[in-house]
């Protein structure tokens, strides 16, 4: 009879042929009451246990003909998966998995033993399905001083990014950092950061920078890590001015005009209209608090009319 323990999909305890081996990190702390098996006791002894121990156990048994020359399926891949049996003479021990599904995303690896010897392969991850980051469309957003700017990105197609590791970066510099359900924050970012955390399971990467400050111009962009899939967003280019007069301080949009620094005369008008019309059509956008000018309109003129007592 073959007894083996698992936790989870991990192998930690075989007996076979009298003989019991432990996996790996559970050398020394694993064992069955082998002088009750002939009762039936397959129970298994774990010592020193530790936080990390935390899941869920199973027991397989194997005996006789189940374990010589026919396939065993594990719990939920029933009908998915497969050997080829007619090429194992010649070592191709490879395996098909049918129907995949986003809950087969992981590592996989084999482990092949033959008497006292065991060999096992380097693990292969599976992703299952690609995915993108989607930033702002418009690639560049101004806000003025003391705003909170929000810097948005998800995932597409939707997909939680809970177990993911997300990353934000101004430039080179790592400003935000979640991973294993944590946050961090970069030097001089403290406080000021944040994700939508509640929102990460509907894809949610989105960035919250609170008080922004004219040193906060630059480009940010979204960095996804997910197995050995790593993914970045689209940049964003922040352009902070400071708040002019007259204007309320929660005012956040995207400004598309700038005001001139002075009142013309109706001679000037037309020639302020022409200079600063041509220069906005033909001013690079590279930088994004270059602002484009409005055209100004032409105020008309009303006449005074002095009433006669």
């Amino acid at each position: 009879m073959e007894i083996r323990w698992f936790k989870g999909a991990d192998c930690i305890c075989v007996y076979q042929n009298g003989q019991m081996r432990e996996g790996k990190d559970y050398e020394g702390r694993v064992s069955l009451f082998t002088h009750e098996l002939k009762e039936g006791n397959l129970s298994l002894m774990l010592r020193n246990v530790q936080e990390l121990d935390n899941g869920e156990y199973k027991c397989k048994v194997t005996h006789g003909k189940d374990k010589n020359g026919q396939l065993r399926e594990g719990e939920g891949y029933e009908g998915r998966v497969s050997l080829f049996t007619h090429e194992l003479e010649e070592g191709n021990v490879s395996l098909m998995l049918r129907s995949i599904q986003e809950s087969d995303d992981g590592e996989y690896k084999c482990e092949v033993i033959h008497g006292k010897d065991k060999v096992e392969n380097d693990k292969n991850w599976l992703s299952v399905s690609g995915f993108k980051l989607v930033s702002s469309s418009s690639g560049y957003s101004h806000y003025f001083n003391g705003n909170d700017a929000t810097f948005p990105c998800h995932l597409s197609p939707k997909k939680s990014a809970v177990a993911m590791e997300i990353r934000w970066f101004k430039g080179a510099d790592c400003i935000c950092v979640y991973q294993n359900g944590q946050v961090r924050e970069g030097i001089d970012y403290e406080g000021r950061v944040s994700l939508f955390t509640h929102e990460l399971k509907e894809g949610n990467l989105s960035l919250m920078l609170r008080n922004v400050q004219e040193s906060d111009n630059g480009e940010y962009k979204c960095e996804i890590t997910h197995g050995k899939d790593k993914v970045e967003s689209d940049q964003i280019s922040l352009c902070v001015r400071a708040l002019l007069k007259g204007l309320p301080v929660r005012q956040s949009l995207s400004v598309r005009q700038s005001l001139p620094s002075r009142i013309y005369s109706p001679s000037e008008e037309s020639i302020y209209n022409e200079s600063t019309w041509n220069e906005s059509r033909t001013r690079s956008l590279s930088d994004p608090c270059d602002l484009q000018p409005r055209k100004p309109e032409r105020r008309r003129s009303h006449p005074i009319v002095y009433p006669i007592m």
